[in-house]
């Protein structure tokens, strides 16, 4: 499809000012985890690995914690649970059904422990991802920091989706006859699990509010508004699907979820309740499946769906664009949120707010921040400049300001374009208030009620565009965004 990459390229190039993302940013969305959702299908050699410091055993799964993992165990159990349930009662067979022995969930508390699992296992394959699960021996793995879990007394959104989306792939293999489906189906399913299980729970339906859900959305209308969305009709009976990793995942979960909460969502249950019933062979799927579809829907009802699909996406908004995860609501506490670094890069963790409060030829963010956990860390705000780099306004726990610019092309590592210092540092281990002013030629930081401080910055023109970022490593609460004339 070189020509529907071709007009991605011209798209992004023309809404710079708009959306502020460069386009070779694209082309590292899988190396640096972007838009991956966590989860996949493999058919691994070898068993769970040793190191096993606890385990928590459920109905039809049992978790394995490789760390001490506290109440994250017992808060996995119940996830996988309840998502093997949700699964069993829309494929509407009972949840035991060819249940032999009980799946397993193995969560690792290192980087370094998953790499060793991943790459044994996988030879490497799931690494960027974060997880993966084996269909021959029921087993999904899933890197879920102990670190994070520690502070947080349990797991993070980021990490409770992955069990989600993992448990309902093995939920799927024991429920529906090994599910060999294609994956628009088996992928549109375990996201739609993790919407049902984890997002309405932390948001209800306004999945605009949720930074993930949202950006599979922006994913999606970007891929409409330049011509390079799949049609519904080929890609439900058996088409390929040329899209980025990341792309293709936010189009099989926003389809799947529209097919089973839309008009169409009796007929896409007795297909999907059709499909596994039956025997689907591994190197038959996508036609087999493809078969079935075309006994659902007539060419025209396909027709339909994508007219209706497509008319269904561009009428949401957007409200979070999040270009390196994670950002997750604050339970209990509207309008605040958890922000901590899922990759281990440099650039850390940042994500875009949409809007355009650079009518003013210039905006200021304000908000109270509250880094988790002590020093060393390092807050930022994300800033665009129009066809630019993303710049990144950067404070530490000892007062050191510093414009950060990171380049897409050499993204492990970052430019310093400016440097300063506050009279007085913030403090280390309580909530301040955080301001940035963003103007033409300068950009300023006040922290705590303290005097601003200012960084010159040349050839930057306030495009409106704005973020919540983290340095490596640290873990943050931002309560109360306000946006406004400078």
């Amino acid at each position: 499809m070189e020509g529907s990459r071709g007009e991605l390229k011209q798209y992004l190039i023309e809404i710079g000012s708009r959306v502020g993302i460069p386009l070779r940013f694209l082309r590292l969305l899988p190396a640096l985890g972007f838009g991956v959702v966590l989860g996949g299908c493999a058919t691994l050699l070898g068993g769970g690995p040793p190191g096993v410091e606890s385990v928590v055993e459920g109905k039809y799964v049992d978790v394995l914690c490789h760390f001490d993992c506290g109440p994250a165990g017992p808060e996995a159990l119940q996830l996988a649970e309840e998502t093997w349930e949700r699964v069993a009662e829309y494929l509407a067979v009972p949840p035991d059904t060819l249940l032999e022995s009980r799946a397993r969930v193995h969560l690792y508390g290192t980087p370094d422990d998953y790499a060793d699992v991943a790459d044994r296992l996988a030879g490497g394959q799931f690494l960027a991802t974060g997880a993966f699960s084996s269909r021959d021996h029921r087993n999904a793995h899933i890197l879920a920091s102990a670190e994070l879990s520690g502070l947080l007394g349990g797991l993070s959104f980021h990490h409770r989706r992955s069990v989600v989306h993992e448990a309902a792939h093995l939920a799927a293999y024991d429920l529906a006859r090994g599910a060999y489906w294609p994956p628009w189906l088996a992928e549109g399913l375990a996201g739609w699990a993790e919407r049902s299980v984890v997002v309405e729970t932390a948001v209800g339906d306004v999945w605009e509010e949720n930074p993930w859900a949202s950006t599979q959305l922006w994913r999606v209308q970007r891929l409409i508004e330049v011509g390079a969305l799949p049609a519904v009709g080929e890609t439900l009976t058996g088409g390929a699907v040329e899209l980025s990793l990341g792309d293709a995942y936010a189009f099989w979960i926003e389809l799947f979820h529209f097919l089973v909460h839309g008009p169409w969502a009796d007929e896409m249950q007795e297909l999907v309740q059709d499909v596994a019933r039956r025997e689907v062979p591994e190197d038959r799927a996508w036609p087999e499946v493809g078969r079935q579809v075309s006994e659902v829907f007539s060419a025209s009802d396909l027709q339909a769906v994508d007219d209706a699909f497509r008319s269904y996406v561009q009428g949401l908004r957007p409200g979070w664009i999040e270009l390196f995860r994670s950002v997750e609501a604050v339970p209990d506490e509207p309008g605040s949120w958890l922000q901590h670094s899922v990759v281990d890069v440099p650039v850390g963790a940042f994500a875009w707010r949409s809007g355009n409060p650079g009518r003013w030829g210039g905006f200021r963010v304000e908000s109270r921040v509250e880094p988790l956990g002590g020093p060393p860390w390092e807050i930022r705000l994300a800033l665009v400049r129009h066809e630019g780099d993303p710049l990144l306004l950067s404070v530490d726990w000892e007062g050191a300001v510093r414009l950060l610019e990171f380049s897409f092309d050499r993204p492990a590592e970052l430019d310093t374009l400016a440097t300063n210092r506050l009279a007085d540092p913030p403090p280390a281990e309580e909530a301040f208030a955080f301001g940035v002013r963003f103007q033409q030629g300068r950009v300023g930081i006040r922290l705590a009620g303290g005097e601003e401080v200012l960084l010159p910055l040349r050839d930057a023109e306030p495009t409106g565009l704005w973020g919540p970022g983290v340095g490596p490593g640290t873990v943050a609460i931002w309560r109360g965004f306000r946006v406004g004339a400078p």
